[in-house]
């Protein structure tokens, strides 16, 4: 027997925006912006906890298109880190970093991203 489903799937794109689909991504949100909170590193300029207090937990329309998923069909939790140097701290900074990096020489010599973000991920599987 063959099952003939929709594309796109009606039941699905209601499922991926459903109430109860925002409780369980807030959720998640939250506990990763928390992880954040307690793994970024501190050094030097982080000291002041900005890094750290700057994550900030949300749910949004997805933005993004993968396989059979159109832009703004479901859901998706979000972790933004609003401290000016956060893209530097998570993917590190100098030539042959992220793109959002200068790609000169930081003030401190070229680091390694921290990959904090990475490291949640991990966290998350397990639970």
């Amino acid at each position: 027997m063959k099952a003939d489903i929709p594309k796109p799937n009606p039941g699905l794109a209601a499922v991926g925006k459903s109430a109860a689909m925002r409780l369980v991504l807030l959720r998640l949100a939250m506990e990763a912006a928390q992880l954040y909170r307690t793994m970024a590193p501190i050094g030097r300029e982080m000291d002041s906890g900005r890094l750290r207090a700057s994550a900030r937990a949300g749910v949004r329309l997805s933005d993004l298109g993968q396989g059979e998923a159109v832009p703004g069909d479901r859901l998706m939790g979000t972790v933004d880190v609003d401290a000016y140097y956060a893209v530097w701290n998570e993917m590190g900074a100098g030539p042959g970093k992220h793109p959002k990096s200068t790609g000169r020489m930081p003030k401190y010599g070229p680091f390694d991203g921290s990959h904090t973000f990475t490291q949640i991920l991990e966290v998350l599987k397990g639970t």
